[in-house]
């Protein structure tokens, strides 16, 4: 006896809803996203009293906690939605651990219960973006929902910004819980097709149904698909061949690596997230800056970003879906070229200026809109082939929960990377303006002086890999530069060439020695100077006010001042013994409780002392 069908199985298991269900999900990872991190510093202020120069330390190691866990279970989750016969219960495991974290933050008043708070939301984000796009893998839609989903990681600021300068904390979570509850409900309504399926068979109208369904499904794939059906040939260049890796037979999408369209694809991922998080960390400091703006007017500027994404954004995912994504790639970065390059003519000043910031701003929220959804349709066509060419070696489900698992890593580190460079590059760029205008440096070995300025602050690394327990930190860095130089270099680095490299990092913070070593350590020490010092730190007016100005509006410091900090004071209290003959110990003696500094004539006095 066959069982009653569920109620609503109709209108729960329709391309609408799952599509609707998983849209609102993903609107709620980089929804939470959006609103948390910029409430973190006030948390560990306001709840846990952690020192002002701590502050930016714990808040890029709660950053570093969701990113990590997100791209470590990724793939697993990956791995799990494809072996799994119904992917909704761990659809609704990943809410339940959403949950579990918004509580935690909400109520948290540690730094273990805000990092496992983190973790939790590190790995709900793996699990919502890679099963919830496995769900709508056959609705030909993903375009669509990833023109709609990111506007929510745009919009939080704001939303969060006013909620928390008017009710504090409990209305910024009071608008996550009702959210949550939003998102819950429709999860729990949610049927599977194929879960669906099972129902409609036992049915002979609704069999019918079906395949006039199929039917109609599968006229609009043909009109989606810009090849709809692989022609013999073309599927050869599919084809897996026999005796593949057991890696690869356990985790199949690592074939589909080789394509360099996929490549291409999750390039263009990174590139998004790296844009939308460079645009989440300058507004506020660009507005502080330029208009003295205090948190609530900064993120009421993000509302200029936001619209065209809010009016763009859902019609440039259809249109993806509808017509492929290679035009709306091509025509999306193409056009976001000029647009950036645009935002150089905003200058510090009243209500012209912040007009005009806000007209760009709009500009180039209309390029990110539409580039919101190529990335994600294109990688799923790639994989598609592959899975069509190779039904048996991909299985009956194919390797698309591990292809969003991927993708969600790879967006994971874009959303680090856009902050996490321009330290690097301000250094550089400040360098390269000074030493041109000097002319016994003009000759200098350009390669090698850029690659020390990049890399020289590799020792600020916060997973603390490339840290030693008893070197300086200088040291550090140019060993893991020259290290790296060592094993990735193409081009030739022979041992003169590592050696400027290594002189120019290990000597950046001596001045009495490094201005007497070669051009290249010279003009790296005056470009990290500058950093510091301003225009004042270049020789004889090497550097205008109007290139620092230019340098630092094209790469702004990003709360550098309170990072540096953190990092300074964090070496005095973990290696004490290398900052007593440096000016690193100059921070432990002003800002480190219990430091004590053991100076050079103290050393020099019991040594001589000793031996009579």
């Amino acid at each position: 006896m066959v069982k009653s069908k569920p109620i609503g199985l109709a209108w729960r298991s329709s391309t609408l809803f799952i599509v609707s269900t998983v849209g609102i999900g993903l609107f709620t990872d980089l929804f939470f996203y959006g609103l948390i991190v910029p409430l973190l510093p006030f948390m560990l202020k306001e709840r846990i009293n952690i020192p002002p120069d701590q502050i930016q330390g714990y808040t890029s190691g709660l950053l570093a906690a969701y990113a990590g866990a997100s791209v470590l279970f990724s793939p697993l989750a990956g791995v799990i939605a494809d072996r799994v016969s119904t992917r909704q219960a761990p659809f609704l495991i990943g809410l339940v651990a959403l949950l579990g974290a918004t509580l935690m933050l909400f109520l948290g008043k540690s730094i273990a219960v805000l990092i496992v708070a983190r973790i939790l939301q590190g790995i709900s984000a793996a699990v919502v973006w890679t099963i919830g796009l496995a769900l709508v893998l056959d609705s030909k839609t993903i375009g669509s929902i990833f023109g709609f989903i990111s506007i929510g990681e745009l919009a939080a600021p704001v939303l969060g910004g006013v909620l928390y300068k008017k009710t504090g904390f409990p209305g910024v979570f009071g608008v996550a819980f009702g959210i949550l509850a939003i998102d819950f409900i429709m999860r729990i309504f949610l049927i599977e097709k194929k879960v669906a399926a099972r129902w409609e068979e036992a049915q002979e109208e609704q069999s019918e149904e079906d395949a006039h369904q199929n039917e109609e499904d599968g006229n609009t794939e043909d009109a989606n698909e810009e090849e709809p059906l692989l022609r013999k040939k073309e599927e050869e260049n599919y084809r897996v061949p026999e005796g593949q890796s057991k890696a690869v037979r356990s985790y199949p999408i690592l074939f589909c690596l080789k394509d360099p369209r996929l490549l291409t694809a999750l390039l263009m991922a990174l590139t998004q997230a790296s844009l939308l998080s460079t645009f989440d960390a300058t507004i506020p400091t660009e507005a502080e800056q330029l208009f003295n703006f205090d948190s609530l007017k900064s993120g009421l500027l993000f509302i200029a970003l936001v619209l065209p994404y809010l009016i763009l954004g859902p019609v440039a995912g259809w249109l993806v879906d509808r017509y492929g994504p290679k035009p709306a790639a091509v025509l999306g970065f193409g056009y976001l070229v000029p647009t950036l390059i645009l935002l150089r003519l905003v200058r510090p000043g009243g209500t012209p200026q912040i007009v005009i910031y806000c007209v760009l701003l709009s500009l180039n929220g209309f390029g990110l809109a539409a580039i919101g959804s190529p990335s994600i349709v294109e990688a799923s066509t790639v994989v598609g082939r592959y899975h069509k060419a190779n039904p048996d070696f991909f299985g009956e489900q194919g390797p698309y929960a591990q292809l969003y698992g991927l993708n969600s890593m790879v967006f994971s580190a874009g959303l680090t990377l856009g902050p996490v460079v321009s330290g690097a590059l301000k250094d550089w760029l400040f360098g390269f303006a000074i030493a041109d205008k000097i002319p016994a440096l003009q000759d200098r070995d350009r390669e090698a002086h850029s690659i020390a300025a990049i890399l020289h602050d590799l020792a600020w690394d916060h997973t603390n890999e490339l840290i030693s327990k008893d070197d300086r930190f200088e040291v550090d860095g140019a060993n893991a530069a020259r290290n790296f130089l060592k094993k990735e270099a193409t081009g030739p680095y022979d041992k003169h060439r590592l050696q400027l490299v290594w002189d120019s990092i290990a000597l950046h913070t001596t001045p009495s020695i490094a201005l007497h070593k070669e051009p290249e350590v010279v003009a790296t020490f005056f470009g990290i100077a500058a950093d510091f010092t301003g225009v004042p730190g270049a020789p004889n007016g090497a550097l205008t006010q109007g290139e620092y100005d230019a340098i630092v509006k094209e790469v702004p410091r990003l709360g550098f001042n309170d990072d540096f900090r953190e990092v300074f004071c964090g070496l005095c209290r973990t290696k004490p013994q290398t900052t007593y003959d440096n000016m690193v110990g100059d921070w432990g003696e002003k800002y480190v409780e219990g430091y004590t500094r053991l100076r050079g004539i103290d050393m020099l006095e019991a040594g001589l002392e000793m031996l009579g």
